[in-house]
C-alpha cells in the first residue's frame, strides 16, 4: 500500500533551496520551526543539496552524499530513499515510499549504509548506486536521500520531534522526451469588481513526461480593443511534475478609472526541446458602484427639486389666474387644465419615468454588487 504524504506534513531542510526551487517550484528552508528545541539536530548538512543527470536504460553509477554535524553533540540517524511522485496544486511535493512509481526512483537507488553516526564536528560519507532500468521511460524521475532523527521520548509531558534533511535526485532518461502543457482553467476569482483590481488563477496540466516550467503574459484589453496592462504568470518559474496540475495565481491593478467589459488572454511559453505555447482567455466587468450610485442618487434629488420648484412656479400662476378671474370661475376648471391655460405642460408622467428608470438601475447595480462584487 503506498504511503504519500505532503511536505507540509514533515519537517524538510534542504540545503541549496534556491537551487532546488528551480527545480520543483518551492524552496525548502534551511532551518525550521523545531531549531530551537534540537539545535544540534538542526545545523547538520548534506551536500550537495542537489543531484541531477542525464542518463540512458541501463546505465549504473556509484555517487556519494555528505553529511556533516557542525554541533557539539554525536547524533545517529538513519537514511532512506523516496520517491517525489507529484506536487500538489499549492506547491508542495508529494513523497511516496511506492516501490513502482511512475516517475520515481527509489527502486533504482542502493544506499550504502542506512544508519549513520555523526560526531561532533565532523562529517560522514553516504555512498549510493543508482541502476537505472533498460526499460525505464523517457523524462524525468524524482527522489530525495533524506537524514532522519526519529523522535526522541521526552522526559516529562509534551510531544517528541523529529527531523529529516535531505538531498533531491532528478534523473532525466534519455529517449523521446514529451512536453506538451494544458490550462485546465483560466478564470477571475469574481465576474464583477468595483475596481480594476483583478486576480487570475491558471490551472495548468502537464501531460508530457518531463518537468515544466510554463511562464507568460496575461494581457488585458478593454471593451474597445485597447490593451490597458499586462502581468506575467507564474514569474518565479515554478514547476510542474509530469502527470499533475498546479494552480498559479497574480494580480492585476489597472491605473485610473475604469468601465465596462474587460478580455485577458494567458500566453504561456514552456519546453526546454522547443519552445511551444498554450493560450487561453476570459472576460469579467469592472463596474464602480459607488460613483455611479452617488450619481443615480444625485439625479432623482435633482429631478425632485426642479418638480418642486416646477410646481411652486405654476401654483403660483394658478394663484395669479384665480385671483383675475374670481373664485366661482376657477372652481369648475382642473389643475391640468389651469397648468394647460397657463402654458405649460403636465411633467408628472415624465418624472415618474425618470425616478422609475434610475431606482431600479441602482436596485439593479444593488443586487449585481451583492452577488457579484
Amino acid at each position: 500500500m503506498d504511503k504519500s504524504k505532503g511536505a507540509s506534513g514533515r519537517s524538510i531542510a534542504l540545503l541549496g533551496g534556491i537551487a532546488l526551487a528551480l527545480i520543483i517550484g518551492m524552496a525548502f528552508p534551511a532551518g525550521v520551526s523545531h531549531a530551537q528545541s534540537a539545535p544540534d539536530a538542526m545545523n547538520i548538512k548534506v551536500q550537495p543539496a542537489l543531484f541531477e543527470q542525464t542518463v540512458n536504460p541501463g546505465d549504473q553509477f556509484s555517487t556519494s552524499i555528505q553529511v556533516t554535524n557542525p554541533g557539539t553533540v554525536a547524533r545517529q540517524f538513519t537514511v532512506g530513499v523516496e520517491d517525489i511522485s507529484g506536487m500538489q496544486g499549492s506547491g508542495e511535493p508529494i513523497f511516496t515510499t511506492s516501490s513502482v512509481p511512475v516517475y520515481g526512483v527509489s527502486s533504482w537507488v542502493v544506499l550504502g549504509s542506512t544508519s549513520i553516526t555523526l560526531p561532533a564536528g565532523g562529517s560522514v560519507v553516504v555512498p549510493f548506486t543508482i541502476t537505472v532500468p533498460k526499460n525505464a521511460g523517457p523524462g524525468g524521475h524524482y527522489g530525495a536521500i533524506f537524514i532522519s532523527a526519529g523522535a526522541t521520548r521526552p522526559s516529562s509531558n509534551g510531544s517528541g520531534l523529529g527531523y529529516e534533511v535531505g538531498a533531491l535526485i532528478e534523473l532525466r532518461i534519455a529517449g523521446d522526451a514529451t512536453e506538451q502543457a494544458e490550462i485546465k482553467e483560466f478564470a477571475t476569482d469574481k465576474s464583477i469588481y468595483q475596481s480594476p483590481s483583478v486576480t487570475f488563477t491558471a490551472s495548468v496540466s502537464n501531460e508530457g513526461n518531463v518537468l515544466l516550467q510554463p511562464r507568460g503574459p496575461i494581457d488585458v484589453t478593454n471593451m474597445f480593443g485597447q490593451k490597458v496592462g499586462t502581468v506575467v504568470l507564474n514569474d518565479a518559474g515554478a514547476s510542474i511534475f509530469p502527470g499533475t496540475q498546479r494552480s498559479f495565481n497574480v494580480t492585476w491593478a489597472g491605473d485610473g478609472f475604469a468601465f465596462g467589459q474587460f478580455n485577458a488572454v494567458a500566453t504561456l511559453n514552456y519546453g526546454d526541446t522547443e519552445n511551444k505555447t498554450v493560450s487561453a482567455s476570459t472576460s469579467f466587468w469592472v463596474i464602480p458602484f459607488v460613483p455611479i450610485l452617488a450619481l443615480l442618487f444625485s439625479i432623482i434629488f435633482f429631478i425632485l427639486i426642479f418638480v418642486w420648484a416646477v410646481k411652486a412656479y405654476v401654483r403660483k400662476r394658478v394663484n395669479a389666474m384665480i385671483g383675475k378671474s374670481g373664485r366661482q370661475e376657477s372652481s369648475s376648471v382642473s389643475e391640468e387644465e389651469k397648468l394647460l391655460s397657463s402654458g405649460g405642460l403636465p411633467l408628472s408622467r415624465l418624472v415618474f419615468i425618470v425616478i422609475a428608470t434610475a431606482v431600479f438601475a441602482i436596485i439593479f447595480l444593488l443586487v449585481l454588487l451583492f452577488f457579484f462584487g
